[in-house]
């Protein structure tokens, strides 16, 4: 259609988004200052326990702040 200038026909895509999640947690741990704290922290929270917090009783999708920054294509 569009060689003899008319209108596409609509027709339906599937595609594909990235997304990425920012999810705040408290993680408890034992340490000598705020720093090593943190490096602890970030090395004992896993991929697992991301899920199961997304996963738990807890979650409210409605205390989600989300912000889209910006779309890019893959």
């Amino acid at each position: 259609m569009e060689a003899i200038g008319g209108t596409p026909r609509e027709r339906d895509f599937r595609v594909t988004l990235s997304v990425t999640l920012t999810q705040r947690v408290t993680v408890s741990v034992t340490a000598r200052t705020s720093d090593e704290a943190e490096d602890l922290a970030i090395e004992a929270y896993t991929v697992e326990d991301v899920i199961e917090s997304l996963r738990s009783d807890n979650y409210v999708a409605d205390s989600i702040d989300a912000e889209v920054t910006d779309w890019e294509r893959e």
